[in-house]
């Protein structure tokens, strides 16, 4: 299965994108875990100090640049300046990938042209992802809030081109940081429709869930609660679960609800595709999306789609035509919408064709390839 992580598939996209128009790419970025960093320990304990690593990362080409002092998080891309420089003193063009667009402060402290294409804003990611940190560090980041909102802005008003994955984004960043509309183009993720194509036996009863289970963002709670109202009314449906094995709290949820003998825990899966074809419905229940890949890419296969109105996806779900929004952590609204698809084959059949047919019309993988090409270009 490819990485669910948004911010790796688009970054795994845009380096493909490149190879194939002709350029050499590669990627820099901070590495992630602490033992890979140089914390207060380090100088605690007198540890050796990692270094910026050249190697290839996921199949791409890169420098893995150490972080001084992680536990400060207003310092990721400030003590280690000197090592960013470095790693970018061979690039010709730039361009930031991103959930934020913070990576691109070294450029902007340089003054180096570049452009960003980012999923969402540290206003979005902050209030979402504060719930899932420990004590220590929602604290760590209440600090810096204030401060990496002010490195974001001075990152977009520095940047050359300036894209967003949803019409979502670009208003948190005209409206929020006070970017002009004019500065910023709305580049959605494009969906292989070659690949993602509908067909295979259909499971009219089958709910499909794809993505990081266990991440609070994604509220997988909700879907649960939300499809045990499902059986009360359709005893024989199904839920399906692709991407990580359920966490405890999950799991409990699961057999307090006692609903465990109707799912089907998948875990990560070589190739998703056949349970978007398979699948009668799939569900998307979280507190926030920049985009939703995963959405797009049932949409592609056929299967319509239930979502919160959580951001991206009111970009492509359009409300009774071709799938059902409801509000966020409404559980008896998501089981309705659920149930209403479950138990309607005319509609599930309709909302899967006018799906498709969407997304050829306005995801495609060769338009938004030229599109990003053109922008890069412009450098």
């Amino acid at each position: 299965m490819r990485n669910t992580a948004g911010t790796s598939t688009v970054t795994e996209f845009a380096y493909e994108m490149l190879t194939h128009s002709g350029y050499d790419p590669y990627i820099i970025f901070n590495a992630i875990p602490w033992d890979e960093c140089v914390t207060m320990l380090n100088f605690y304990k007198r540890k050796p100090w990692p270094t910026s690593e050249t190697g290839v990362f996921c199949g791409m080409e890169g420098v893995k640049v150490e972080r001084f002092l992680p536990e400060f998080a207003i310092f990721n891309y400030i003590l280690n300046f000197r090592n960013w420089l470095r790693g970018l003193e061979q690039a010709s063009k730039h361009l930031v990938v991103g959930g934020t667009c913070i990576q691109g402060l070294p450029l902007a402290i340089k003054n180096i042209p570049f452009a960003c294409w980012i999923g969402t804003t540290f206003r979005d990611q902050h209030k979402l992802q504060i719930d899932e940190f420990s004590f220590h560090r929602k604290y760590r980041n209440k600090l810096a809030f204030p401060i990496q909102q002010r490195y974001e802005h001075f990152v977009l008003e520095s940047a050359d081109v300036i894209l967003v994955q949803s019409n979502h984004t670009k208003q948190q960043v005209t409206k929020t940081i006070g970017v002009p509309e004019s500065r910023v183009e709305v580049l959605p993720f494009p969906i292989d429709t070659d690949e993602y194509v509908p067909g295979g036996p259909n499971n009219k009863n089958e709910i499909l869930f794809v993505g990081r289970i266990n991440a609070q963002r994604k509220n997988t709670a909700l879907l649960l609660k939300a499809f045990a109202h499902v059986l009360e009314e359709v005893p024989e449906a199904e839920l399906t679960l692709v991407g990580d094995e359920p966490n405890q709290e999950l799991l409990a949820l699961i057999n307090d609800l006692e609903i465990k003998s109707s799912i089907n825990v998948e875990g990560r899966v070589p190739d998703v595709v056949p349970y978007y074809q398979r699948a009668a419905v799939f569900a998307l229940p979280s507190n926030q999306e920049g985009l939703g890949i995963v959405g797009l890419e049932a949409q592609s296969c056929g299967t319509p789609v239930v979502s919160t109105r959580c951001g991206g996806p009111s970009d492509y779900i359009i409300d009774g035509e071709n799938g059902f929004m409801v509000p966020i952590g409404d559980e008896d609204a998501f089981a309705e919408a659920l149930k209403r698809l479950l138990t309607n084959r005319q509609i599930r059949n309709t909302f899967g064709e006018r799906s498709r047919d969407m997304v050829v019309k306005n995801y495609a993988m060769t338009e938004i390839k030229s599109k990003l090409h053109s922008y890069i270009a412009q450098l």
